[in-house]
């Protein structure tokens, strides 16, 4: 069995904070962009202006209630949710400029946890 890994959603400083999470992609292209971590840097590159302040979501996939799909896209699989991300699998809400530490595996022995605010 293959760990789990964190899933990371790009958005604009200040855009969430708190609830579930629905951002325009999911009405208009039917999912929710999203990344695992060492993708998250080049995604903003290429996504957002160079100026424009970021934060990242980091979701557990574990408590998704909507479908998980991975995309073969030109630059890599890229994972897609295919629904509203619940509030309950949105675990931290990063600055980008902080995403440095966050881990890209899901410990095995790491149970799923309440959202919270990055140290």
């Amino acid at each position: 069995m293959q760990p789990q890994r964190w899933l990371y959603h790009l958005l604009p400083r200040g855009a969430w904070s708190s609830g579930d999470h629905a951002p325009e992609s999911l009405e208009k292209e039917g999912f929710v962009h999203t990344s695992y971590r060492p993708a998250v840097a080049e995604s903003a590159r290429l996504y957002f202006a160079a100026a424009q302040p970021l934060d990242v979501l980091q979701i557990d996939p574990r408590l998704l209630d909507v479908p998980l799909r991975l995309t073969d896209t030109p630059r890599e699989t890229m994972p897609h949710i295919h629904g509203r991300v619940p509030a309950a699998a949105i675990r931290v809400c990063w600055p980008l400029e902080c995403l440095d530490p966050a881990p890209d595996l899901i410990l095995t022995l790491e149970e799923p946890s309440t959202p919270h605010e990055p140290a």
